[in-house]
């Protein structure tokens, strides 16, 4: 647990939760439509799924491979669920947590096409410091809910 200045209203307390790993999936089809050969070449054209106009995650994931960004094509999905169901219908390829893609690549819905380039992103849980015992078991309970889920 660590103590950060929260700009002047009173200190927060910031703990670690883990890691969420992402992983580079698309549908079959849409794999074997806009996805044949090397994938610094293909992502940088082929139409990509993004959480909003800010969305930065899939772009930077082509720059690991070499390129600018990813694909002009962007579908805007505002949701956790709906990006997740706009990559398995075909719209285009995005980086999807762990949790939610495991299902879906176990029933064929989707296919993770860069196993070996996973993304880890670290994940905290942020609260102002307040003598509040309800708050406090809030957030007890996503720390021991994230200690079962994330990455250590």
């Amino acid at each position: 647990s660590a103590q950060v200045d929260d700009g002047g209203d009173g200190p927060a307390a910031v703990r670690s939760l883990g890691r969420m790993r992402y992983r580079a999936c698309a549908a079959p089809d849409f794999l074997a439509r806009h996805l044949d050969g090397p994938l610094r070449e293909v992502l940088a054209g082929a139409p990509v799924v993004v959480f909003d106009r800010r969305d930065d995650f899939q772009d930077a994931f082509v720059r690991r491979l070499g390129r600018d960004g990813a694909g002009a094509a962007r579908h805007h999905v505002p949701t956790s669920e709906g990006f997740v169901e706009a990559v398995a219908a075909g719209l285009g390829w995005g980086m999807v947590p762990k949790p939610q893609a495991d299902p879906l690549l176990r029933a064929g819905r989707l296919v993770d096409f860069a196993p070996d380039l996973a993304v880890d992103v670290p994940l905290y849980w942020q609260q102002w410091k307040l003598d509040s015992p309800a708050l406090a078991a809030v957030a007890d309970a996503v720390v021991t809910a994230a200690a079962e889920t994330l990455r250590g």
